[in-house]
């Protein structure tokens, strides 16, 4: 039976699998300890997939290879666009090229947030719907966009890539892009401790005295959620301020975008209980649309879902 390998790139992991149909059939888990060159990642993919080759033994069967980045990616050309802080190398590499000399194979690439979105539009949470939103919530804001049926891709392929830097407040902190007051500034895990830090240090001290506090290096949303469920009234009020942010990143997408649905995927998803209310109500005050005509969806494939947009892609090209 034909099957894809896939990988999922990310910052500090790379996922990949072997997907035979619409079955994951096998997975593997890996650490990037140096995200700022993609050519040594290469060399760790060539032993992946060798390995896999082997395991399977039907080398012939190897449909193509599928890559998703936390880049701009040219998906007709099977291009890296950008140079931006993570893999600034991989502009400069042919990977069609790579592909076809190490294993005869075509390679698919995309932008790890438009292959997530299009794993869950085939095989997740989206299925059924023309005109979709994807956010990640994780160490950054990612997104997608697909309208009626085909993701959006613009004149230089980063069309509704890029919620996590839309400018929520413009007296803000500055973001990693450069910018002042983008959500991801305001609430991202990577923004998380500095926010904690700044909040505290603008409360009276004497409330603060009998509030747990870890290093403020190591605060992130899971501690967030946990001492907020636990009464703390500094981190209820944290939590509050990102709602809020989150809130008006979704009011813009939906502005702009005017999707049937809206997934939402990331680590905070697991508590999408005390998040979706609160976007339903950010979208019933604020948005020209409201939730009765959004729905709002938890990730259906939140672990794979970016390798199942990427097998999709090879097998079944949009």
């Amino acid at each position: 039976m034909p099957f894809t390998i896939c990988f999922d790139i990310g910052g500090t992991r790379i996922k990949s699998g072997v997907i035979a149909g619409d079955k994951i059939v096998q997975t593997n888990l890996s650490e990037v300890k140096d995200n700022s060159a993609l050519q040594p990642i290469l060399v760790k993919l060539e032993r992946v997939i060798d390995q896999y080759l082997a395991e399977h033994k039907q080398t012939d069967q190897l449909a193509g290879i599928g890559i998703a980045l936390p880049c701009f990616v040219d998906s007709k050309k099977n291009k890296i666009l950008s140079h931006y802080v993570k893999y600034t190398d991989a502009a400069g590499l042919d990977l069609n090229q790579w592909a076809r000399n190490k294993w005869g194979v075509p390679i698919a690439l995309q932008n790890d947030a438009k292959a997530a979105l299009l794993g869950e539009a085939e095989y997740g949470a989206g299925k059924g719907y023309r005109n979709l939103v994807m956010l990640t919530f994780g160490t950054g804001i990612g997104s997608g966009v697909m309208l009626d049926g085909h993701l959006l891709n613009g004149k230089d392929y980063i069309a509704g890539n890029l919620a996590g830097h839309s400018i929520i407040d413009y007296d803000g902190d500055l973001c990693n892009c450069g910018n002042i007051g983008c959500t991801e500034a305001v609430a991202s895990s990577w923004s998380l401790p500095h926010k904690v830090q700044k909040m505290w240090a603008a409360e009276d001290q004497q409330e603060l005295a009998s509030v747990e506090l870890t290093s403020f290096e190591n605060i992130d949303f899971k501690y967030l959620f946990d001492q907020a469920a636990k009464g703390h009234q500094f981190y209820n009020k944290v939590l509050e301020d990102c709602l809020q942010a989150w809130g008006m990143a979704l009011v813009n997408m939906v502005l702009a975008y005017n999707p049937d649905c809206i997934i939402c995927g990331g680590g905070i998803m697991k508590s999408h209980e005390i998040i979706f209310p609160y976007f339903k109500k950010v979208l019933d005050q604020h948005g020209w649309i409201n939730s009765e005509f959004v729905e709002l969806k938890k990730a259906e494939q939140p672990e794979y879902a970016a390798l199942l947009g990427m097998n999709y892609t090879i097998t079944k090209p949009i």
